[in-house]
């Protein structure tokens, strides 16, 4: 095609701008709502909701007999960990985003992966071990780390370091191993 013609063509209403459509319309979704940390919350949340584990994981027996300071600990540390990363905008631009991407994928894999061997083989060596039992309460501290070091910013004017979602991610992950311990001592 001719350039006059190309020209003319681009300048016709039904097809002027059709080079930036795509960029038109990220540009009209929010990026805060594109780049939020909490996507990568959402496999986790569906895994929670889509499988269940056995035995005593089953809530009755897993919540039963807990010291209210575990119980509490948890719960609050648990939603910091799923609430937080509303706040986040994530990225790759940085080294270490595309470590902690690496790092994330890894921890979704180990955390499935440790729900898997104790929902098919739950009577496996693996599964009635310490640390098989004990495999889905640390597990989200992979996850997590990926999280904290995908983070980039928060979103609004303010400093963000991995370490602060790392340090939530620890002390949640302290108050679940010690949750599950005390299932785990209470014996078949």
């Amino acid at each position: 095609m001719p350039a006059s013609k190309m020209a003319s063509a681009a300048e016709s209403p039904r097809l002027r701008g059709t080079g930036s459509i795509g960029r038109r319309r990220w540009a009209q979704i929010p990026r805060a709502l594109i780049l939020n940390g909490f996507w990568l919350v959402i496999p986790i949340l569906l895994w929670n909701l889509l499988f269940t584990l056995p035995g005593k994981y089953s809530p009755m027996t897993f919540w039963s007999q807990i010291p209210p300071l575990i119980t509490y600990g948890e719960t609050i540390s648990r939603m910091a960990i799923i609430l937080f990363p509303l706040l986040l905008s994530v990225g790759l631009r940085r080294r270490s985003q595309r470590v902690g991407l690496a790092i994330y994928l890894v921890g979704l894999a180990a955390y499935a992966g440790s729900w898997v061997g104790l929902i098919f083989f739950p009577e496996s060596i693996w599964s009635t071990s310490l640390i098989g039992f004990l495999a889905p309460t640390y597990t989200p501290l992979l996850w997590a780390i990926g999280i904290g070091l995908v983070g980039d910013r928060l979103h609004w004017q303010s400093p963000y370091r991995p370490w602060i979602y790392i340090a939530i991610a620890l002390i949640f992950t302290v108050f679940h191993v010690s949750h599950t311990l005390i299932v785990f001592s209470r014996g078949a």
